[in-house]
């Protein structure tokens, strides 16, 4: 599937700290309100369990949720809005990241293992944003490999309606070069 970007997370962060936004961690962050790491007893002094430590097991994220590990991200159409982004980080193993650069957004992942393309392409969903057709494509049809049932249901269901609509746009570019043929045998 070539529509991954390969970005060596670790050569980027090293070499150039701040050329990229991680908006999931950002919105990770931002979105806890859970105060329980410290025994100050003036709860307005402490900071929240995701910014003291990165991890709140209230809010159900951990150290890495939020952060790339793999090198091959996946473009966005565009920077969705929080609430899909934390929607995004909480259930898939994604982050969203934003290259300050040429403004560029991408899926990054955050963990790894087995074929994770069902993950991706739900978190294309989780995003507002449509599958892409390579992606449509190349998902893994395997039921719930790295999906619940209700969520590989809904991303299949997706899958199934980009691809009939990519059998629509062929059929109708295969027409139309016909035509084009046939103007060419008149000549």
């Amino acid at each position: 599937m070539n529509i991954a970007h390969f970005i060596d997370w670790y050569d980027e962060f090293k070499e150039s700290p701040d050329k990229w936004i991680n908006h999931g961690r950002q919105i990770a962050e931002d979105s806890c309100r859970h105060k329980t790491q410290d025994n100050d007893s003036n709860e307005a002094n402490r900071e929240t369990n995701m910014r003291y430590s990165g991890y709140c097991e209230q809010c159900g994220f951990s150290e890495d949720d939020c952060d790339p590990i793999i090198n091959y991200s996946y473009p966005l159409y565009g920077l969705p809005d929080d609430e899909k982004i934390l929607r995004v980080v909480k259930e898939t193993c994604l982050t969203v990241m934003e290259n300050q650069d040429t403004g560029e957004v991408f899926l990054a992942l955050c963990g790894g293992g087995m074929d994770l393309s069902q993950s991706i392409a739900y978190a294309y969903i989780l995003a507002g944003q449509r599958i892409p057709d390579e992606m449509a494509l190349g998902v893994c049809t395997q039921p719930c490999l790295s999906l619940g049932i209700k969520e590989y249901k809904q991303t299949m269901a997706q899958c199934k309606e980009n691809l009939a609509d990519m059998r629509r746009r062929g059929l109708e570019k295969i027409k139309r070069i016909q035509a084009a043929l046939d103007k060419c045998e008149q000549l």
